[in-house]
């Protein structure tokens, strides 16, 4: 019963049924008729009729007599003890038969039938049905808004009948004082009958609500003879016209405005389940991908891929364009081996459509604070190994001078003055700035861990010096040596000086 299908079989047949009955009104005969010339009428009534019996007897036997009076108790939309829908449109349908069957056999036909073009309101249910196809979205909107109206139109009709009813009062006290005398000779009707009694003068003010030649021959009469009563007319209108009836439009673009964001919120959940189908499809349409069931997506895999027709229709209908997926293969392929995992392609895929959500955001920031973890990690261990060859360092320092020892040591002035020297770690010096203040920070870390390489402070005249203790202790190439010495720079002013060279070690000098 609420499969799109039947639902506009049923709405065409109402209206076919309203279409007959307004052709009927223009040529049936009414008088003097023979009993041939009103046949083809009557054949007409009965097929409809059959049809709408039909339709009453097939819903409440699929529904059953209980969910057909009383509607769907498990729908959002019961608001009521009973189904006012399927009410009516059975009484409808029998009042048609009764009229069909009953009254003109008996020759007392009293036209009940035309209630059945109301029958056309089950357009409403197909236009339910077909919501959310763009063709039929206007008039969806339009029937709901009518519909949420109903009540509000109900209610406002009350208070403007009160309203009217309280003004017609007042104005037929006013107006019929016995002394006060209205020029109504202009006018088709007579000052009784416009206002002369309290019935009347609510007839006289529905016209002038309607604006329906109300000035000249209504109103000015009697603002002509009493100037107050423009005052009374004002207010009238203000009240009726501008406040109640304009509640109206206010209802009915309000309602349709609700419509149309409830009719958004049903399409995007329906789009949202057919992008699940849609990307179930394309994830089996991956893996079907792997030729080599290897796990991975190569390069001819995704071109062979994108060369499919299912790939690019699934694609197409997702809102991703076709060459956003070379791209994000490219951007996935982080080592350059022209090889990524499927599940993180197809991941991928699913993160380019629409714009970044709250979720995504979220994603994005895991992934950040995880790989924050892991550079801060790899800090951590990188600094060890710093402190490893920093001890490491010193320790090869302290090789030459108190761990490799000769007996003609005493004669190398300058290796005794190093031995006498305080001893000061090369690896601290290394690791400090041009300042002279340690990189080292207070919690342990080291500037050097995102600055230049730490060779960059190392003077030239420590390499330079050390060359030459070198070559004084007897390596070879001396004179070079001790001239790449002498060319060398000064150590800083902190440095005592050298001692004199020994004489056994002057021949050596040029």
């Amino acid at each position: 019963l609420d499969r799109t299908w039947f639902c506009a079989i049923m709405s065409l047949l109402s209206i076919a049924n309203m279409l007959a009955l307004g052709i009927e009104a223009d040529l049936k005969c009414r008088s003097n008729c023979s009993g041939d010339e009103n046949g083809i009428w009557a054949l007409v009534d009965n097929v409809f009729t059959v049809i709408f019996i039909g339709d009453i007897v097939l819903a409440l036997v699929i529904l059953g007599p209980l969910t057909f009076f009383r509607g769907d108790r498990t729908s959002d939309t019961a608001q009521l003890p009973v189904d006012l829908f399927r009410i009516f449109d059975l009484l409808l349908v029998v009042l048609r038969a009764v009229d069909a069957w009953a009254l003109s056999s008996a020759g007392a036909g009293a036209d009940l039938k035309v209630w059945s073009a109301m029958r056309v309101m089950h357009l409403g249910r197909f236009a339910k049905q077909v919501q959310l196809i763009d063709g039929f979205r206007e008039l969806w909107l339009i029937l709901a808004g009518m519909a949420d109206t109903i009540r509000t139109v109900m209610w406002v009709a009350v208070l403007l009948c009160l309203v009217i009813w309280v003004f017609a009062v007042t104005v037929t006290i006013a107006v019929n004082d016995g002394v006060t005398k209205y020029n109504y000779s202009n006018s088709f009707w007579k000052m009784d009958d416009y206002w002369g009694s309290v019935l009347a003068s609510v007839c006289s003010l529905f016209q002038v609500l309607t604006r329906d030649k109300w000035s000249g021959s209504l109103v000015w009469p009697l603002v002509e003879a009493n100037n107050a009563m423009i005052v009374f007319f004002i207010v009238f209108i203000c009240v009726a016209s501008l406040a109640l009836l304009n509640t109206i439009i206010g209802a009915v673009v309000e309602s349709t405005l609700r419509s149309a964001r409830e009719n958004q919120q049903k399409d995007t959940k329906e789009k949202q389940k057919n992008d699940t189908k849609t990307m179930a499809s394309l994830e089996q349409i991956f893996r079907e991908a792997d030729t080599d069931n290897s796990g991975d997506l190569d390069e001819h895999e995704l071109e062979a891929m994108m060369n499919n027709d299912k790939v690019k229709k699934a694609v197409n209908q997702l809102g991703i364009p076709m060459k956003d997926l070379e791209l994000l293969f490219a951007m996935l392929d982080e080592y350059g081996n022209q090889k990524i995992k499927t599940d993180v392609f197809f991941r991928g895929c699913t993160r380019l459509r629409g714009p970044a959500m709250a979720r995504d955001l979220q994603h994005v920031c895991v992934d950040l604070d995880r790989h924050v973890k892991t550079v801060g990690t790899h800090i951590r261990t990188l600094r060890n190994l710093n402190d490893s060859i920093s001890n490491i360092l010193d320790v090869i320092d302290t090789i030459e001078t108190d761990i490799v020892k000769d007996p003609q040591d005493h004669r190398d002035p300058v290796l005794m003055a190093r031995r006498g020297r305080k001893k000061e770690s090369r690896s601290a010096y290394l690791r400090s700035n041009k300042t002279g203040e340690s990189d080292v920070r207070s919690d342990g870390s080291s500037e050097s861990e995102f600055s230049e390489p730490i060779y960059r402070n190392v003077p030239r005249y420590s390499v330079d010096r050390r060359r030459a203790s070198v070559i004084r202790r007897g390596g070879s190439g001396g004179n070079c040596a001790l001239r790449s010495a002498g060319n060398a720079p000064q150590p800083p002013a902190s440095q005592p000086p050298p001692p004199p060279v020994p004489p056994h070690l002057r021949d050596l000098l040029p």
